[in-house]
């Protein structure tokens, strides 16, 4: 057989014959046997057998796929479908496609390599490299022996074909990988001798950057939990590089170009969208998303509300692919709300529906075309499609009220479609203030305190309007077991002491402390100053109240004004008039020379004394009642119950009367 002409057989005996390819050219499909009957004539006969060419479709896709393998060779319906090495998104564990997938992939170099020969190890080997060009792949090797790539192209929004490619096995190698996404290894395909398409396609993923901030539960220990902060302002810059491309510090701090921000952000404690999904979800069901429609739902006592905007029908790369739909919603303040719709057979749903939500969506066309950030539904501020190898910095540009700033944070960027997730700790000014006895030791329950902010010329005013904080020592519980074994007991104090109370989310600045109402038997301590400024340690400011005495002096005298001897006096101190809530007894003697009955160190609060024992007129019973103060020297009147009991019949009558006291 010749190439390029006709071939001429003569002198062939008339008769039957089958005609069959044995080898057909490269890049064609052998033709299947055909039968010829050769005529007794001297005229040309002519015989035409046809070879199909190898026709193979190339496609590079934005998505995951954990079914497939690094090897893949093509099924009963000429497709293969190979998944890019290494770790997988969160997607890749159910293996779906996100609604918000850009579909094919444009911009990338591919290439492809035979392998059927004795150097195809060698060449697998010098294909996996990472920083050469197509035109540098298409020269030969003479260490290794590579050979030239079958075919080199840069991929569009449509698929790319090739005609006449030989048969047998070829490494298929991304030479340069577009901004935004993650390369992969080379895989090996094979092209099989049929005359039908044979498609093949690489499911590509993308770089996915995730921004977490957070403070502690209880503002120190972990053991507590976490809770979202909200009120941040967050700047995403481009890192600072020198001529080499490394990171640029200076005094050891990372520099950065504050010039050309990436993008800027608020955090949100959690609670702003929320609610959103379920009501959009009863929305749809219910009557579908349309022109003109709107979502409603309210967070505590606010009403947020978002309008239809916008409808993408993404594009069915296969026939076999669902339906997809990005929806866009906008609220009242400009935020854009990207719902991600899949229709989807789910025999466990009640309802046909997947959805997806992108929070306060904005394009980073400065990155590239496809770069985005959003708010997750698990409340991080992801970052979609940024350049791998890429580097930045994070820096808290505004901290919320109570909370001290964030250092700057280096995020680089990893060749890999799992999700990189920076966690930022905002640290919580938090005070200890410990209220105690007057030698310093512990705690001392039942005293009102306030915390104040200072005024505009530094002093204290008791108003609603500098209040930060109220409570009332010993109510904070005591330290259990629990805290010692985490480790949560501050020095100083022991498992079953009376905690200090806990102030959190304080600002910088100066305070007043304040005691608004003393402990029984204590005075209250003048207003204190504090200069609060966070630091790592958590300050405590002890407190203490004085315990105020005083001498009672009790005289008991008759009608006649003469004082008597040997009455024995049961003084008693109750919380108020009602004499419920006995707090204090005490027993007081007046001796056999007529002086007064004295009671030392006696403690400030209201009491009551009763004449036991009368000698002398033991029809009297006197019952007297006072209140202390602090500060006061002298108590010239007692308001005291005379009691005047008949001695034959056991009748009594009584009166209101006072008695001096002194102190």
């Amino acid at each position: 057989m010749t190439e390029g002409s006709t071939d001429i057989l003569e002198r062939v005996a008339a008769g039957s014959y089958i005609m069959e390819e044995l080898q057909a050219p490269k890049g064609f499909v052998k033709a299947l046997p055909m039968g010829i009957l050769v005529k007794e004539t001297n005229e040309i006969q002519q015989v035409t057998m046809t070879d199909e060419a190898t026709k193979t479709e190339f496609s590079k896709t934005d998505g995951v796929d954990i079914t497939a393998s690094d090897t893949a060779s093509s099924d009963t319906g000429g497709k293969s479908v190979v998944s890019g090495s290494g770790l997988r998104s969160d997607k890749a564990e159910t293996g779906e496609n996100s609604a918000f997938d850009c579909g094919y992939v444009t911009g990338a170099v591919l290439g492809l390599w035979k392998t059927e020969s004795a150097h195809g190890a060698e060449a697998a080997q010098a294909v996996s490299g990472e920083n050469q060009t197509a035109s540098e792949y298409a020269q030969i090797d003479a260490d290794v022996h590579q050979p030239a790539p079958a075919a080199v192209w840069t991929t569009t929004d449509q698929p790319h074909t090739i005609a006449h490619l030989p048969t047998g096995e070829y490494l298929w190698k991304e030479i340069q990988v577009p901004s935004g996404f993650v390369s992969h290894e080379p895989v090996t395909i094979t092209v099989a001798e049929r005359p039908e398409v044979q498609k093949y396609e690489i499911k590509d993923d993308h770089t996915r950057i995730e921004v977490e901030k957070y403070c502690l539960e209880n503002g120190k220990d972990r053991a507590d939990g976490e809770t979202a902060v909200g009120g941040a302002e967050f700047t995403l810059y481009p890192a600072k590089l020198d001529a080499n491309g490394q990171i640029c510090y200076e005094n050891g701090l990372l520099q950065y170009e504050t010039a050309s921000p990436v993008v800027r952000w608020i955090t949100d404690d959690g609670t702003t969208y929320r609610d959103f999904p379920a009501a959009f979800e009863t929305m749809y069901l219910e009557h579908g998303a349309k022109p003109g429609s709107s979502v409603m739902w309210d967070v505590g006592e606010r009403l947020y509300r978002a309008e239809f905007e916008a409808e993408y029908q993404k594009e069915r790369l296969k026939p076999a692919d669902p339906q997809q739909t990005v929806l866009v919603y906008r609220m009242e303040n400009g935020v854009k709300i990207r719902i991600g719709v899949t229709k989807e057979q789910d025999l466990f749903a009640d309802h046909l529906y997947r959805f997806e939500y992108q929070f306060d969506w904005k394009a980073l066309p400065q990155i590239n075309p496809y770069a985005c950030t959003y708010l997750t539904l698990e409340n991080h501020q992801r970052f979609d499609y940024l350049p791998a190898g890429a580097s930045y910095v994070l820096v808290e540009t505004k901290v919320p009220e109570g909370f001290a700033r964030a250092g700057v944070v280096l995020v680089t960027v990893k060749d890999t479609g799992a999700v990189q997730l920076y966690r930022v700790e905002n640290e919580e000014g938090t005070l200890l203030i410990s209220k105690v006895y007057e030698n310093g030791g512990k705690e001392l329950a039942g005293a009102r305190l306030a915390l104040y902010r200072a005024n505009e010329e530094g002093g204290l005013t008791r108003s609603s309007r500098y209040l930060f904080d109220t409570w009332v020592s010993g109510s904070d519980g005591r330290y259990t077991e629990l805290d010692a074994i985490n480790r949560r007991i501050p020095q100083g104090y022991a498992q079953g002491d009376l905690k200090p109370h806990r102030i959190r989310r304080l600002t910088d600045g100066l305070y007043w402390l304040a005691e608004q109402e003393s402990p029984d038997y204590y005075t209250t301590f003048l207003p204190v100053q504090i200069e609060y400024q966070w630091q790592p340690e958590i300050r405590i400011v002890r407190v203490n109240d004085r315990s105020v005495t005083g001498t009672l002096k009790l005289e008991k005298t008759d009608s006649a004004g003469n004082m008597l001897q040997g009455a024995v006096f049961e003084l008693t101190a109750y919380r108020d008039m009602s004499y419920q809530d006995r707090t204090y007894q005490n027993t007081v003697h007046q001796n056999m020379s007529y002086q007064n009955a004295v009671c030392k160190n006696m403690k400030y609060r209201g009491s009551a004394g009763q004449d036991t024992e009368n000698p002398a007129s033991p029809e009297l019973v006197l019952r007297c009642a006072w209140k202390h103060r602090p500060k006061q020297k002298i108590c010239r009147l007692v308001k005291c119950w005379r009691m005047v009991r008949s001695v034959h019949s056991g009748m009594s009558c009584g009166k209101w009367c006072h008695l001096p006291v002194m102190f």
